[in-house]
Protein backbone atom coordinates (compact mmCIF):
# COMPACT_ATOMS: atom_id res chain seq x y z
CA UNK A 1 0.00 0.00 0.00
CA UNK A 2 1.08 3.30 -0.80
CA UNK A 3 0.27 6.00 1.69
CA UNK A 4 0.12 9.04 -1.39
CA UNK A 5 -1.43 6.80 -3.62
CA UNK A 6 -4.02 9.28 -4.82
CA UNK A 7 -1.26 11.90 -6.07
CA UNK A 8 0.12 9.47 -8.72
CA UNK A 9 -0.59 10.17 -12.17
CA UNK A 10 1.94 8.04 -13.76
CA UNK A 11 4.27 4.99 -12.69
CA UNK A 12 6.01 4.11 -15.60
CA UNK A 13 6.26 0.64 -17.10
CA UNK A 14 5.24 -2.23 -15.24
CA UNK A 15 5.58 -4.68 -18.29
CA UNK A 16 9.50 -5.97 -17.38
CA UNK A 17 8.29 -6.62 -13.73
CA UNK A 18 6.29 -9.26 -14.64
CA UNK A 19 3.39 -8.87 -12.31
CA UNK A 20 1.33 -10.95 -10.93
CA UNK A 21 -2.26 -10.58 -9.08
CA UNK A 22 -2.75 -6.21 -9.12
CA UNK A 23 -5.23 -4.39 -7.63
CA UNK A 24 -5.10 -0.87 -8.14
CA UNK A 25 -7.90 1.59 -5.81
CA UNK A 26 -6.47 4.90 -4.65
CA UNK A 27 -4.39 6.44 -7.53
CA UNK A 28 -6.79 8.29 -8.99
CA UNK A 29 -4.97 10.14 -10.99
CA UNK A 30 -3.52 7.22 -12.83
CA UNK A 31 -3.66 8.02 -16.41
CA UNK A 32 -1.27 5.16 -18.01
CA UNK A 33 -1.55 1.91 -16.78
CA UNK A 34 1.55 -0.47 -19.09
CA UNK A 35 1.46 -4.20 -17.60
CA UNK A 36 1.94 -5.99 -20.88
CA UNK A 37 3.75 -5.56 -23.51
CA UNK A 38 3.89 -6.11 -27.65
CA UNK A 39 7.43 -6.60 -28.10
CA UNK A 40 7.72 -9.64 -30.11
CA UNK A 41 8.38 -12.38 -27.38
CA UNK A 42 7.32 -10.97 -24.39
CA UNK A 43 4.65 -12.94 -22.53
CA UNK A 44 3.55 -12.42 -18.60
CA UNK A 45 2.61 -15.69 -18.15
CA UNK A 46 2.10 -14.16 -13.67
CA UNK A 47 -0.50 -12.14 -14.08
CA UNK A 48 -3.44 -13.89 -13.28
CA UNK A 49 -5.73 -11.33 -11.94
CA UNK A 50 -6.39 -7.30 -12.10
CA UNK A 51 -8.77 -4.75 -10.36
CA UNK A 52 -9.24 -1.47 -11.25
CA UNK A 53 -11.45 0.65 -9.29
CA UNK A 54 -11.72 4.45 -9.34
CA UNK A 55 -9.37 5.23 -11.59
CA UNK A 56 -11.38 7.70 -13.10
CA UNK A 57 -8.59 9.90 -15.24
CA UNK A 58 -7.21 6.47 -16.73
CA UNK A 59 -7.37 6.54 -20.41
CA UNK A 60 -4.56 3.96 -21.85
CA UNK A 61 -4.31 0.74 -20.21
CA UNK A 62 -1.61 -1.88 -21.56
CA UNK A 63 -1.89 -5.68 -21.02
CA UNK A 64 -0.69 -6.96 -24.04
CA UNK A 65 0.46 -10.69 -23.82
CA UNK A 66 -0.91 -11.11 -20.76
CA UNK A 67 -1.90 -14.53 -21.29
CA UNK A 68 -2.97 -15.86 -18.39
CA UNK A 69 -5.55 -12.83 -16.98
CA UNK A 70 -8.29 -14.32 -16.69
CA UNK A 71 -11.95 -13.52 -16.07
CA UNK A 72 -13.73 -10.14 -16.66
CA UNK A 73 -11.91 -7.03 -15.98
CA UNK A 74 -14.49 -4.38 -14.99
CA UNK A 75 -13.67 -0.98 -16.15
CA UNK A 76 -17.45 0.69 -15.44
CA UNK A 77 -15.23 3.00 -13.23
CA UNK A 78 -12.96 4.22 -15.66
CA UNK A 79 -15.15 6.61 -17.83
CA UNK A 80 -11.85 7.41 -19.57
CA UNK A 81 -11.08 3.66 -21.45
Amino acid sequence: KIPTADKIASVGDFSALYLGDLQINAAKNLKILKIGNDTPGYFNTYLKSLTINNLRLLSDLDISNCVSLTGTLNLSTCPNI
